[in-house]
């Protein structure tokens, strides 16, 4: 009690060093800190501007960030926390030799002044995370406690180094803000450039077109070879850089709970039972003793976890429910009190018909078949079952269950009936809304109670042989393949297992299909010494419970473009080419250019001949999809009666015929749409800047190696 007394009395600065400790962490701490050793065997993890960053430099940056997470969590990083750590050191190496040096050449600082202004100043110009953390009992910002947590970092030392360490951070965010808000304030738009966008949004052209997409032919009507794929990434270099990568073939054996798990876990929970049931700490025992999401407080009907009320059992003070399984979690709940609330609650399921159309007859219809199935309802068929089979809405497929709502959520006539009834069951009559007729059963009548719960949850885990039995059938696998042959092969012969494939895998990629934690497959699959194409190897993922044996299929290197790398997508560009090319052909058969559209339309077969109103800025024409080539097309068309011949666009090919032209009216004032280019540009000046530095530096990231 003495030592709970002792922190009450300190709740204040307790909170406000919390709240400083989180700033440091997510500003930065021990910034300047840099150097390391150099040379030798260490692993180099980057480069910037032709400067080797060294895995012991790195590290410089990264442990004093570890050392701040530790410090307010009170534990070490998990590997989820320490992806988040390496990340914002290798920010903050960036910004030191990257951003800084172009900072310092604009003569851009953080003067005493200004940090004190960032620090005690006005609350408008105060820091972010200074004003976060002092506040009164108001909320508002209170410059007397930070001169009263400054006295108190004064008399610790180890404080004192960690605030102006914190002060580092601060300026360091203020440089790269002025540095942000100075390109961004040198953003300019001309009058002509605002002419130019006015005219863009306002000038129109209204066409004739025959569209014949690419999609309407089967891919079977053209060849498409490897020197094909070749020229065309030769032709459009650019858009298809190098990079380095893997592809991946894999097979994944699921640890999954034996019998024996499933019964030493009931049992853990009928002794849990027991001690909820006599716990006079009840909030510690549920912290204590739940895997995942513990519950304690007050709760609402629909925020208390799905199964534990029920039709026959109410929910009584000092009840002990469960346990329920949800998502793979057993689930006990105790009831620790009961009180009357001023907001309703009902839990209800409907079936909803929908009529045809607007006509009269039509909800007759509707009206009749719902009549029909409440009839069958009534005679005692499945609610549940009959809302799967006639249900139209999106709760069909949970027997349509509404779940738990309040007042003011569903529509006036149903919401009038569900809170009328007073005890659960089928409502003997439909209820018509807007949407239709329903018809309703009140799986639990309103209520206004609300529970003080405590809630224990457990995750059905696999035990030790349970892994063993996966790891057993991965290392037979494993044995009995040594090549990509063996390995399809193999899976073929055994229905149990799947295929998976990962195809363009990035160095610094953390997951592949099926797997969120594959950092230490992908990791392997980059090390030069892993063979493509054979010799696969085994893994462990215990935090999805799964063996993994996986392949190397193709290495692809930052060196050299492979049109395997991008086949795919070379494949798909070069059958729109090519269709493109078969569509025109087939144009000129039918005499394209000597008959009006709607004999183009007839000739060719299977498309019609469509009007559209297009803006200048549009980037599709009607609804044929991406095709701001055709939009081009049609505003190069100068004379009313003017038509292009067939050409390939994005997704088809077009035929067009000018039917009007609106050029946008004179106006006399374009800053309305000056101030609309500046906008944008501001807005994504921050991302250009960046991409220009590091290209300009020339940053190479190389951690995926290592992490």
């Amino acid at each position: 009690m003495a030592i709970i007394s002792k922190i009450r009395q300190r709740a204040g600065i307790a909170i406000i060093f919390i709240a400083l400790g989180l700033a440091l962490f997510l500003v930065g701490s021990d910034i300047l800190q840099t150097g390391g050793l150099r040379g030798g065997n260490d692993p180099v993890v980057g480069e910037i501007d032709g400067e080797e960053i060294t895995y012991t430099e790195f590290n410089n940056y990264l442990e004093p960030l570890k050392a701040n997470f530790a410090m307010q969590a009170g534990r070490q990083p998990d590997e989820q926390t320490m992806q988040m750590l390496r990340e914002q050191a290798w920010q903050m190496i960036v910004f030191e030799k990257v951003y800084l040096p172009e900072i310092e050449k604009l003569g851009l600082g953080v003067g005493k002044e200004e940090l004190r202004a960032m620090l005690m100043g006005d609350s408008l110009f105060v820091h972010p995370q200074v004003l976060a953390a002092f506040r009164d009992s108001t909320g508002k910002f209170s410059r007397q406690l930070v001169e009263q947590y400054l006295q108190f970092v004064k008399q610790n030392p180890q404080m004192a180094a960690q605030w102006r360490n914190f002060e580092e951070g601060l300026k360091q965010d203020r440089l790269q803000t002025k540095y942000r808000n100075m390109m961004q304030h040198s953003v300019y738009a001309t009058s002509w450039e605002g002419k130019r966008e006015y005219e863009a949004q306002n000038s129109r052209v209204e066409i004739k077109y025959v569209f014949v997409p690419y999609a309407s032919l089967p891919d079977s009507v053209v060849k498409v070879t490897d020197a094909d794929l070749e020229r065309y990434l030769n032709q459009y270099r650019e858009r298809f850089p190098a990079e380095d990568a893997v592809s991946l073939e894999y097979v994944v054996f699921e640890v999954k709970p034996s019998r024996e798990d499933s019964l030493a876990l009931q049992q853990e929970l009928r002794d849990l039972a027991k001690a909820l049931a006599v716990a006079k700490d009840d909030s510690l025992l549920v912290m204590r003793e739940s895997d995942t999401q513990a519950q304690y407080g007050w709760y609402a009907p629909n925020q208390i976890p799905d199964g534990v009320f029920s039709e026959e059992r109410p929910l009584i003070k000092g009840g002990i429910y469960g346990p329920f399984l949800q998502d793979n979690r057993y689930m006990l709940v105790k009831v620790i009190d009961v009180k009357e609330d001023s907001v309703e609650y009902v839990r209800a399921a409907h079936i909803l018909f929908r009529p045809a159309g607007d006509k009269a007859e039509d909800k007759a219809d509707a009206k009749r078949r719902a009549q029909e199935v409440l009839e069958k309802l009534k005679a005692g068929e499945d609610f549940a079952k009959m809302a799967r089979i006639y249900g139209t809405d999106g709760t069909a497929a949970k027997g349509g269950d509404l779940g738990w709502f309040g007042r003011n959520v569903m529509v006036e006539p149903f919401e009038k009936a569900v809170f009328s009834a007073d005890k659960p069951g089928l409502l003997p009559y439909l209820v018509e809304t807007e949407f239709g007729y329903h018809i309703v059963k009140i799986i639990h009548p309103k209520t206004n109670k609300k529970y003080k719960i405590a809630t224990i949850d457990r995750v059905l885990a696999p035990g030790q042989e349970a892994y063993n039995e996966a790891y057993e059938k991965a290392q037979i696998f494993l044995s009995e393949v040594t090549n990509v042959q063996d390995f399809r092969k193999k899976v073929e012969e055994n229905p149990a297992l799947v295929l998976q494939r990962a195809d363009r895998v990035k160095p610094a990629s953390r997951a592949i299909a099926g797997l969120n934690n594959a950092r230490e497959v992908i990791r392997w699959a980059f090390k030069e010494e892993t063979p493509v194409g054979k010799s696969p190897s085994l893994f462990e993922i215990p935090e999805e419970n799964k063996v993994v044996v996986a392949i190397v299929t193709e290495r692809y290197s930052q060196d050299k473009v492979d049109i395997n790398y991008y086949r795919d997508i070379l494949t798909a560009e070069v059958t729109k080419e090519k269709k493109g090319e078969y569509i025109i052909n087939k144009m000129k058969e039918i005499k394209a250019a000597s008959k009006s559209l709607d004999e183009i339309a007839t000739a060719y077969g299977n498309v019609t001949v469509n009007t559209a109103t297009v803006p200048l800025n549009a980037t599709a024409i009607g609804v044929t999809g991406f095709n701001p080539t055709a939009v081009g097309r049609a505003f190069g068309l100068k004379n009313v009666g003017d038509r292009t011949p067939p050409f390939a666009a994005e997704s088809g090919v077009f035929v067009m015929q000018l039917v009007s032209t609106q050029p946008a009216a004179e106006i006399a004032d374009y800053s309305q749409y000056k101030k609309q280019l500046v906008d944008r540009q501001k807005g994504s000046t921050p991302f250009f800047m960046d991409q220009a530095l590091r290209k300009i530096y020339e940053v190479k990231d190389y951690r995926g190696k290592f992490f």
